[in-house]
């Protein structure tokens, strides 16, 4: 059976229990991990058959769904179902014995699904931090791109969307809090016309 060319990780906005559908290739339950970020950006490994179930369709080729049991994350969360296979050869064949046609098919498609698994940890589908710049209404945020609120306070963009009024984007769930300015002295940002999109934020104490 194929392997269709597709990164192995799929993302949903948190909206508590329920179905959360994957559409890439896997054969054992096991393979998969459901990660938790969370709005202040830590990240909350679930357990299996505690905090969900996983369904694998007849066809390995469409994917499945994982069914979240317990509401246990905050809002704003999101959610990320990754493939994690382990980098083994479990299979032994033998000089002279019979080629298993199936078997060997498998084999074969668990190196493609690693080396997704690879390309994805290289590339990173948790895109690097960019922006550091002032929230405007009207605009494209990819994610992890982190604005300054109208609220003084810095906010990381948790999906792909085109701004709106910040407030009702924030109880969407497009962000999560990244600097809450009150616990801290300041915040310094490269001016955003230095000519590029990549920024760092430092922190001060303010002592």
């Amino acid at each position: 059976m194929s392997v269709l060319d597709i990164t192995p990780i799929k993302s949903h906005v948190y909206t508590g229990v329920g179905v959360y559908e994957f559409d890439f290739k896997t054969y054992l339950s096991t393979d998969l991990v459901c990660t938790v970020l969370m709005p202040d950006g830590s990240t909350r490994v679930l357990v299996k058959d505690t905090d969900y179930s996983v369904s694998i369709a007849a066809d390995p080729l469409v994917g499945g769904s994982v069914t979240l049991l317990i509401d246990s994350n905050p809002t704003a969360s999101k959610l990320y179902i990754s493939r994690e296979m382990p980098f083994t050869q479990e299979v032994d064949w033998e000089n002279g014995g019979p080629l298993d046609q199936p078997l060997l098919t498998r084999s074969m498609d668990k190196i493609t699904m690693l080396l997704q698994q690879m390309r994805a940890s290289i590339s990173g589908e948790l895109q690097a931090v960019s922006g550091g710049d002032d929230w405007v209404t009207d605009k494209w945020y990819p994610v992890n791109y982190i604005v300054r609120a109208p609220n003084g306070n810095w906010y990381i963009g948790l999906r792909e969307h085109t701004s709106g009024v910040f407030s009702t984007d924030l109880a969407a769930g497009d962000w999560g809090l990244f600097i809450d300015i009150s616990t801290i002295g300041s915040v310094n940002v490269p001016d955003p016309s230095a000519g590029t999109d990549e920024h760092v934020i430092k922190v001060s104490s303010g002592a």
